[in-house]
Formats: structure tokens, sequence, C-alpha cells
């Protein structure tokens, strides 16, 4: 009776060091993405472009998770409330919110100018600069007494930042890029550019080339001065479009602040993406009223 078991016992004792040495050998490296089908992902990007001028307005409530400098030097993670309202060409409202009644920040801009009101702060600040000329890096900086990150200083940097920019550029200089998975698509911003934050802006697309997965914007030294990935992709209904020529809209904005780590993570959650309209109120975008609710202590003039 013991002769079979113990041969059986004999067989796995052998069969150990097989497995451990198959374990244990030289770690697999993931081989890089294979180009898929170039001509269908570059019509595909070409198509994407189109569908986002269609999208004139873009509303939805949502959650952002922010690193927030406390007065003491040290960074707490704040999960705020938010509204955002954008309509073409360039209006923006963007409020974030600890609670119900105070208000941490309101970025916008109507046609002409931008804003950043401050209400957290004590004392409170606004700032206003005109869309002309857009916001320099080092201008994004120097606000750095706001309590939210560069990618929230700038309307134009959130819509670029978002994927909501329709792009220009050669389609088919786009570049598959194995590493990422995705299709590299550099665009170079005119000289003279309304947006001088950055001459240059990179798209990533998905294999298919229906959706932006990352976007950068660089300097003109080649240095990022912001970088986003976006998921969680939804159609959003435009009236008048047919469904497959509907935008696509991430849901999820995700940006590293600082250094490597959860910590420096931020990112922007909206619930329910839509362009029906029915929060685009002229009072959002309206300097005037925004100080009369707002009432910062100071108001600071930003030139170009």
């Amino acid at each position: 009776m013991n002769g079979p078991r113990l041969g059986q016992w004999c067989i796995a004792a052998l069969a150990v060091p097989v497995l451990a040495a198959g374990c244990c050998g030289p770690p697999r490296v993931a081989a890089p993405e294979p180009e898929p089908d170039r001509p269908a992902a570059l019509a595909s990007i070409a198509q994407r472009s189109e569908d986002l001028r269609s999208l004139s307005q873009l509303e939805s409530n949502g959650t952002a998770r922010i690193p927030v400098p406390r007065e003491d030097g040290s960074t707490a993670v704040e999960q705020l409330d938010l509204l955002l309202v954008m309509q073409r060409p360039s209006r923006t409202a963007l409020r974030l919110k600890l609670s119900v009644s105070d208000v941490l920040a309101w970025l916008g801009s109507d046609d002409q100018s931008w804003w950043l009101f401050l209400p957290g702060r004590s004392p409170s600040i606004a700032y206003r600069g005109p869309l002309a000329g857009g916001l320099s890096r080092a201008q994004l900086d120097s606000l750095d007494e706001a309590p939210v990150p560069r990618e929230l200083r700038s309307p134009r940097l959130l819509w670029i930042l978002a994927g909501l920019e329709p792009f220009g550029g050669d389609v088919s200089t786009a570049a598959w890029d194995p590493v990422m998975g995705g299709w590299r698509l550099e665009e170079s911003l005119a000289a003279g550019s309304t947006e001088s934050i950055g001459p240059v802006i990179r798209r990533w697309f998905s294999p298919n080339g229906d959706q932006i997965t990352r976007v950068e914007v660089l300097d003109s030294t080649g240095s990022t001065i912001a970088a986003s990935r976006l998921s969680e992709h939804v159609l959003v209904e435009v009236p008048d479009r047919p469904m497959g020529a509907w935008p696509l809209v991430a849901r999820r904005m995700t940006w590293s602040t600082g250094s490597a780590g959860d910590h420096d993570r931020a990112e922007i959650s909206l619930d329910r993406p839509t362009a029906q309209g029915t929060r685009v109120k002229p009072a959002l975008f309206d300097w005037t009223r925004l100080v009369e609710s707002l009432r910062p202590d100071s108001i600071i003039e930003v030139s170009p």
C-alpha cells in the first residue's frame, strides 16, 4: 500500500525544485503594444476633434480631490464639491466648495477676461486678467497663495487638460507610442496665440483613436507645465447630431501636483456631464455679479 503512495510523494518532491526554478527565473518584460490599424485610428482621431467642436456647452456637478496647503506648512487632501459649467468659445465657471456655504475657490472667465476668486483665504482675494495673451507659466506660479493647484488657475488650461479643447495640427503626423499604448499627436500653437502658457500641446489617444487618454502642456524649453490623465469616458448627447457623432468626454481627470505619490495626486470627477444647458446662467460668467456675491477683500489685476 505504501509503494504507490511513496512513489507519488517522490514525484511531487522532484517537481518542487523544477517549479521553484521556473518561478525564480528572470522577470518577464511586457512586450510593447503593437501598432493598431493606422488609417482607421487616424480617421477616428480626426472625427473626435470635429465632435468636440459640436460641444457648445458642458455642465456637471461632481467632486474634486485636491491637496490644500495649511497655515502650518503642511498639506491636507480635501474632498470638495464642484460645479463645472463651460460655454464656448471661452466662458467658464468652476466652483469648488468645502461645504454648502463655504466656497474655497471660483475659477471663471467671460469673453474678455479670466478670474480666480479665493474666498477661502483670509483676507479673501480675487485675481483678474485679460484672456488675450493668456497666462504665462511665471504668472501661474505667482499665484502660489491660491489653495488650488496650477491646473485650476487658468480656465483655458482647464479646457485643454480636460480634453475638451478641439485640437489642431496635422492628424497624419500622429505617431504610435508603444510605451504609452496609444497614439501621440503634437500641436504647436501659433506665435501670438491667445494662450501663452505653453506653445506645445501633446495628446495621447486610445489604440482605436476614439478617446483622449492623456494631455501634456509644454513650455518653450520642452518642460512640462501640466499634464493630466483622462478616464471613464462617456458619450454626451448633442442636440441635432446622431449618436455616432456625440463627443466622448472624460468623467475623471487626474494629475500630479508634486513628487510622485498619492498625497500629491489631485483629481476631478464629474457626475453626469451634459450639454443640455440647464445650469448655463449669465450670472455664472458675470464678473460684477460675482464680486457682489463673493465680496473679495482685495482685487489684483494681472497684466498679460
